[in-house]
């Protein structure tokens, strides 16, 4: 496998073996080592986790439902719910794979509930929700030799209302951005958290310094990264900026309200059942630009803090 700090995610034009997830959709390995897990920043590799059965929430997928996610350490656990019910959960480890049958138990309230299979992963509890009463949702999994992961949900008495207009504002604000910069962190749920400061410039520029010590510039089809105290180029397949991890996310929903370092934000619930399956959480401002986001996928737990909107950014090749 690889080391962390080795991975980092640019965007660029879709690859075969990658599931897009930041920026864009491309990654490269810089060093291996066996014995740590895999992470990208911004992007989960599919090549490098074991082959399993697919995770997937069928009723996360279907109009008027709420998907969530928590996740305790490295594993992970989606919640797909609709009115009157059911309530719907799947649940993934770091490793990719599973949570098997029996290894799961759900509590709704103090009862403990019966959860039926649904599918890899996937276990189905009959419970009524959204009926005029908040319900807290409690789910244990439990594997050998490791500590019982435990994560909690407090779903509101109604199904939160429809987030597509929301989403389609910040589609709009944050796609017509000439500069942007970011701030990432990223963790498996186990070994270190990769960190990387990205400057961005549109059409096709991109500058990223990594935790690890990484250094690249990207302008056009053309990349150059530090190495040995000097620039090494290669050609880039490309890049489109600004994209976001959350581009192709729908099931919008909006869990209320906050505020962020000083400004008001409404906070929007999204799902993509492509990206590993991912959930994502969106602080959007008033003017629909996003403060912050949060991304939950397996064994890719991110979190990416925006700044900068349009403000001068010269990214230019190395001389």
């Amino acid at each position: 496998m690889t080391r962390a700090q080795d991975w980092v995610s640019v965007p660029a034009a879709a690859a075969a073996v990658l599931l897009s997830l930041a920026l864009g959709s491309w990654v490269l390995s810089l060093d291996s080592k066996a014995d740590e897990p895999a992470v990208a920043s911004g992007a989960v590799v599919a090549s490098a986790t074991p082959q399993r059965d697919e995770v997937v929430s069928p009723l996360a997928q279907e109009p008027g439902v709420l998907a969530l996610a928590e996740r305790s350490r490295d594993v992970l656990v989606g919640l797909a719910a609709r009115p009157g019910g059911p309530v719907e959960l799947v649940a993934i480890t770091s490793s990719g794979e599973p949570v098997g049958d029996g290894a799961l138990s759900v509590k709704v309230g103090a009862a403990a509930v019966t959860a039926t299979p649904c599918g890899a992963g996937c276990f189905r509890v009959d419970e009524p929700v959204f009926d005029g009463s908040p319900a807290a949702i409690v789910v244990e999994v439990e594997r050998p030799g490791k500590p019982v992961a435990a994560v909690s949900f407090r779903l509101p008495g109604d199904l939160p209302a429809d987030g597509e207009t929301l989403l389609g504002k910040v589609r709009r604000e944050m796609g017509t951005l000439t500069t942007l910069r970011m701030s990432e962190t990223l963790t498996s749920g186990l070994g270190p958290v990769v960190r990387t400061e990205y400057r961005l410039e549109a059409p096709d520029r991109i500058g990223f310094e990594t935790s690890g010590g990484q250094r690249t510039i990207i302008v056009g089809k053309r990349r150059w990264d530090r190495e040995g105290g000097r620039w090494v180029e290669s050609p880039f397949p490309g890049s489109q900026v600004p994209t976001y991890v959350w581009d192709g996310a729908k099931q919008p929903r909006l869990l209320g309200s906050t505020t962020l370092r000083g400004t008001p934000v409404q906070i929007l619930a999204l799902y993509d059942p492509n990206l590993g399956p991912a959930w994502f959480r969106l602080l959007v401002a008033p003017n629909g630009r996003v403060l912050e986001a949060r991304m939950l996928a397996p064994a890719h737990f991110m979190t990416q803090r925006f700044r900068g909107f349009d403000e001068p950014v010269r990214l230019e090749a190395p001389s």
